[in-house]
């Protein structure tokens, strides 16, 4: 099943919806993912780190910036093989 979710930029996008639908509890999609970094530093709050650490592992680049200022570029895609061709 594909649902249309608004993401938190304001785009449209289609992506796959929660499976199974059970009748009690269906299960539905209730906020957009994150963008890269945008929850980096609640995450390593909760990890015990403060702001100083935070900031050296930002410094150092191991940290993505909520701003997106550490962005990737996606890897090209790979050939890919069937596991029952592989066989």
């Amino acid at each position: 099943m594909i649902v249309r979710q608004v993401t938190r930029a304001g785009w449209s996008l289609e992506v796959p919806g929660v499976v199974p639908k059970l009748s009690a509890t269906p299960g539905t999609l209730r906020s957009p993912a994150p963008r890269i970094g945008e929850d980096s530093d609640a995450v390593l709050r909760e990890l015990g780190l403060g702001d100083e650490a935070i900031a050296a592992l930002r410094t150092k680049g191991s940290s993505a910036d909520p701003g997106g200022g550490r962005r990737r570029q996606a890897p090209a895609p790979q050939a890919t093989t069937s596991l029952r061709a592989a066989r």
